[in-house]
Protein backbone atom coordinates (compact mmCIF):
# COMPACT_ATOMS: atom_id res chain seq x y z
CA UNK A 1 0.00 0.00 0.00
CA UNK A 2 1.07 3.63 -1.10
CA UNK A 3 2.50 5.73 2.23
CA UNK A 4 -0.12 7.51 3.69
CA UNK A 5 0.80 10.84 2.03
CA UNK A 6 0.26 9.77 -1.11
CA UNK A 7 -3.51 10.42 -2.91
CA UNK A 8 -4.12 8.28 -5.39
CA UNK A 9 -5.47 9.88 -8.97
CA UNK A 10 -6.50 8.93 -12.43
CA UNK A 11 -7.07 10.88 -15.61
CA UNK A 12 -9.14 9.61 -18.08
CA UNK A 13 -8.91 11.95 -21.54
CA UNK A 14 -7.88 11.58 -25.05
CA UNK A 15 -3.85 13.15 -25.04
CA UNK A 16 -1.59 12.87 -27.09
CA UNK A 17 2.49 13.70 -26.61
CA UNK A 18 3.43 14.96 -30.02
CA UNK A 19 7.09 16.31 -29.10
CA UNK A 20 8.70 15.98 -25.80
CA UNK A 21 6.77 18.13 -23.55
CA UNK A 22 4.03 19.15 -25.55
CA UNK A 23 0.89 17.60 -25.12
CA UNK A 24 -2.23 17.64 -27.65
CA UNK A 25 -5.93 17.32 -25.96
CA UNK A 26 -7.76 16.00 -28.57
CA UNK A 27 -11.31 15.27 -27.34
CA UNK A 28 -13.58 17.92 -24.91
CA UNK A 29 -13.97 15.64 -22.55
CA UNK A 30 -12.12 14.67 -19.49
CA UNK A 31 -12.34 13.10 -15.88
CA UNK A 32 -10.25 13.49 -12.91
CA UNK A 33 -10.75 11.10 -10.39
CA UNK A 34 -9.16 11.46 -6.49
CA UNK A 35 -9.10 9.20 -3.86
CA UNK A 36 -7.32 7.87 -0.97
CA UNK A 37 -5.80 4.52 -1.04
CA UNK A 38 -6.79 1.98 2.12
CA UNK A 39 -10.17 4.73 2.93
CA UNK A 40 -13.27 5.99 1.10
CA UNK A 41 -12.55 9.83 1.60
CA UNK A 42 -10.72 12.43 3.31
CA UNK A 43 -10.78 16.19 3.93
CA UNK A 44 -7.91 16.40 1.82
CA UNK A 45 -8.95 14.46 -1.48
CA UNK A 46 -12.23 17.04 -1.36
CA UNK A 47 -10.09 19.78 -1.51
CA UNK A 48 -8.48 18.53 -4.58
CA UNK A 49 -11.74 17.58 -6.42
CA UNK A 50 -13.09 20.89 -5.51
CA UNK A 51 -10.03 22.56 -6.98
CA UNK A 52 -10.20 20.84 -9.97
CA UNK A 53 -14.22 21.23 -10.34
CA UNK A 54 -13.55 24.95 -9.66
CA UNK A 55 -11.12 25.24 -12.50
CA UNK A 56 -14.00 23.89 -14.83
CA UNK A 57 -12.42 19.76 -14.93
CA UNK A 58 -14.59 17.19 -14.47
CA UNK A 59 -14.05 15.74 -11.08
CA UNK A 60 -15.13 13.02 -8.69
CA UNK A 61 -13.87 11.87 -5.50
CA UNK A 62 -13.45 8.04 -5.09
CA UNK A 63 -14.79 5.34 -2.62
CA UNK A 64 -12.25 3.35 -3.92
CA UNK A 65 -9.00 4.57 -5.84
CA UNK A 66 -7.33 1.22 -6.10
CA UNK A 67 -10.64 -0.18 -7.78
CA UNK A 68 -10.74 2.61 -10.04
CA UNK A 69 -6.95 2.52 -11.16
CA UNK A 70 -7.33 -1.25 -11.65
CA UNK A 71 -10.29 -0.81 -13.75
CA UNK A 72 -8.53 1.73 -15.65
CA UNK A 73 -5.70 -0.64 -15.96
CA UNK A 74 -8.08 -3.46 -17.26
CA UNK A 75 -9.38 -1.18 -19.81
CA UNK A 76 -5.96 0.19 -21.22
CA UNK A 77 -4.04 -2.60 -21.56
CA UNK A 78 -6.01 -4.97 -23.71
CA UNK A 79 -6.74 -1.66 -26.52
CA UNK A 80 -3.46 -1.42 -26.31
CA UNK A 81 -2.32 -4.99 -27.34
CA UNK A 82 -5.16 -5.32 -29.90
CA UNK A 83 -4.48 -1.79 -31.43
CA UNK A 84 -0.98 -2.42 -31.73
CA UNK A 85 -0.67 -5.84 -32.51
CA UNK A 86 -2.83 -4.94 -35.59
CA UNK A 87 -1.57 -1.91 -36.01
CA UNK A 88 -5.28 -0.18 -36.70
CA UNK A 89 -7.22 1.78 -34.59
CA UNK A 90 -10.50 0.61 -32.50
CA UNK A 91 -13.02 -0.21 -35.35
CA UNK A 92 -11.18 -2.72 -37.28
CA UNK A 93 -10.61 -4.46 -33.71
CA UNK A 94 -13.99 -4.81 -33.19
CA UNK A 95 -14.35 -5.58 -36.52
CA UNK A 96 -13.06 -8.49 -36.34
CA UNK A 97 -13.51 -11.93 -34.23
CA UNK A 98 -9.94 -12.16 -33.47
CA UNK A 99 -9.82 -8.33 -32.46
CA UNK A 100 -12.95 -8.88 -29.70
CA UNK A 101 -10.68 -12.30 -28.87
CA UNK A 102 -7.45 -10.45 -28.25
CA UNK A 103 -9.31 -7.72 -26.26
CA UNK A 104 -11.66 -10.25 -24.12
CA UNK A 105 -8.47 -12.65 -23.55
CA UNK A 106 -6.43 -10.08 -22.78
CA UNK A 107 -9.35 -8.18 -20.44
CA UNK A 108 -9.65 -11.46 -18.81
CA UNK A 109 -6.12 -11.77 -17.59
CA UNK A 110 -6.00 -8.23 -15.84
CA UNK A 111 -8.90 -9.50 -14.01
CA UNK A 112 -7.23 -12.44 -13.11
CA UNK A 113 -3.69 -10.59 -12.52
CA UNK A 114 -5.94 -8.44 -10.48
CA UNK A 115 -7.39 -10.64 -8.43
CA UNK A 116 -4.06 -12.47 -7.64
CA UNK A 117 -2.23 -9.81 -6.71
CA UNK A 118 -4.58 -7.42 -5.05
CA UNK A 119 -7.79 -8.84 -4.64
CA UNK A 120 -9.45 -6.65 -6.84
CA UNK A 121 -11.74 -6.61 -9.69
CA UNK A 122 -15.09 -9.30 -10.00
CA UNK A 123 -17.09 -10.53 -12.69
CA UNK A 124 -19.40 -6.95 -12.83
CA UNK A 125 -15.83 -5.04 -13.17
CA UNK A 126 -15.39 -7.39 -16.57
CA UNK A 127 -18.13 -6.87 -17.85
CA UNK A 128 -18.72 -2.87 -17.77
CA UNK A 129 -14.75 -2.56 -18.53
CA UNK A 130 -15.63 -5.30 -21.71
CA UNK A 131 -18.85 -3.20 -22.49
CA UNK A 132 -16.56 -0.05 -22.70
CA UNK A 133 -14.51 -1.55 -24.56
CA UNK A 134 -17.07 -2.94 -27.29
CA UNK A 135 -18.39 1.11 -27.03
CA UNK A 136 -15.44 2.86 -28.16
CA UNK A 137 -15.99 4.80 -31.55
CA UNK A 138 -14.02 3.26 -34.57
CA UNK A 139 -11.39 5.88 -34.88
CA UNK A 140 -10.08 5.55 -31.33
CA UNK A 141 -6.25 5.04 -31.21
CA UNK A 142 -4.58 4.40 -27.86
CA UNK A 143 -1.40 5.97 -26.75
CA UNK A 144 0.37 2.78 -27.46
CA UNK A 145 -1.01 2.28 -31.18
CA UNK A 146 0.08 6.66 -31.65
CA UNK A 147 3.46 5.58 -29.57
CA UNK A 148 4.58 2.58 -32.12
CA UNK A 149 3.33 4.94 -35.20
CA UNK A 150 5.43 7.66 -33.92
CA UNK A 151 8.76 5.28 -33.26
CA UNK A 152 9.22 6.89 -30.02
CA UNK A 153 9.50 5.14 -26.48
CA UNK A 154 6.32 3.10 -25.25
CA UNK A 155 4.50 1.91 -22.31
CA UNK A 156 5.06 -1.67 -23.17
CA UNK A 157 6.78 -2.36 -19.46
CA UNK A 158 4.06 -0.70 -17.34
CA UNK A 159 1.19 -2.31 -19.39
CA UNK A 160 1.83 -5.72 -20.86
CA UNK A 161 4.73 -6.12 -19.00
CA UNK A 162 3.14 -5.51 -15.83
CA UNK A 163 0.52 -7.84 -16.78
CA UNK A 164 3.06 -10.63 -17.36
CA UNK A 165 5.38 -10.33 -14.23
CA UNK A 166 2.09 -9.79 -11.87
CA UNK A 167 1.06 -13.05 -13.76
CA UNK A 168 4.54 -14.89 -13.24
CA UNK A 169 5.02 -13.44 -9.57
CA UNK A 170 1.26 -15.04 -8.75
CA UNK A 171 0.98 -17.81 -10.61
CA UNK A 172 -1.65 -16.75 -12.91
CA UNK A 173 -1.27 -17.86 -17.01
CA UNK A 174 -0.96 -14.68 -18.83
CA UNK A 175 -0.76 -16.34 -22.61
CA UNK A 176 -1.84 -13.00 -24.55
CA UNK A 177 0.24 -10.38 -22.47
CA UNK A 178 3.55 -12.75 -22.85
CA UNK A 179 2.95 -13.02 -26.88
CA UNK A 180 2.04 -9.48 -26.95
CA UNK A 181 5.06 -8.20 -24.86
CA UNK A 182 7.77 -10.42 -26.87
CA UNK A 183 6.49 -9.46 -30.42
CA UNK A 184 6.56 -5.87 -29.20
CA UNK A 185 10.51 -6.53 -27.80
CA UNK A 186 11.30 -7.93 -31.12
CA UNK A 187 10.00 -5.24 -33.19
CA UNK A 188 11.05 -2.89 -31.07
CA UNK A 189 14.78 -4.25 -30.56
CA UNK A 190 13.95 -4.57 -26.90
CA UNK A 191 15.41 -7.31 -24.76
Amino acid sequence: MPEPAILGGIIHASLVRTEPGIVYRKGPSDRVTIGEFGQPSSERAKKIVDAFAGGGSNARLSADISGDIWRKFAFIVPMGIACGLSRQPMGPVLASESGRRILTDSLREVVMVARAAAGRLDDGDEIRVRDELFGIGPAIKPSFLLDLERGGPTELDLLAGTVRRLGREHGVPTPVANLATAAFEVALGGS
